[in-house]
């Protein structure tokens, strides 16, 4: 892995970060801290106890899906060895609306 290739997976993850996190940090009175998994389950059990399992699980979920996805969109390599199994690169927008959608039901 070059140093390009890290500066990139790098970049990614902080913009995948400042779309998710943003979102959930404004609309959500329990923080989010991270898009690992462990950060959207820890975040997941406290934002249960304040909204109810449901809505939270379904933007649990959704985060989860965004995490892989920007995971997979900042994997270059993959365009190598799966260039017909390639994420759009809107496929994180299509999440964030979805999980708008979501956060309207948390108040």
């Amino acid at each position: 892995m070059n140093e390009t290739h890290r500066r990139t997976r790098f970049e990614t993850r902080i913009t995948l970060e400042r779309m998710f996190l943003t979102r959930i940090n404004e609309k959500s009175q329990v923080r989010l801290s991270g898009m690992t998994h462990d950060a959207i389950i820890a975040w997941e059990k406290r934002a249960q106890q304040m909204y109810g399992s449901e809505i939270v699980s379904k933007i649990s979920r959704l985060l989860v899906e965004a995490a892989v996805r920007g995971e997979l969109l900042a994997d270059n390599s993959r365009d190598v060895f799966l260039p017909n199994k390639r994420l759009k690169s809107d496929s994180l927008t299509e999440v964030a609306a979805m999980l708008d959608d979501a956060l309207l039901k948390l108040a």
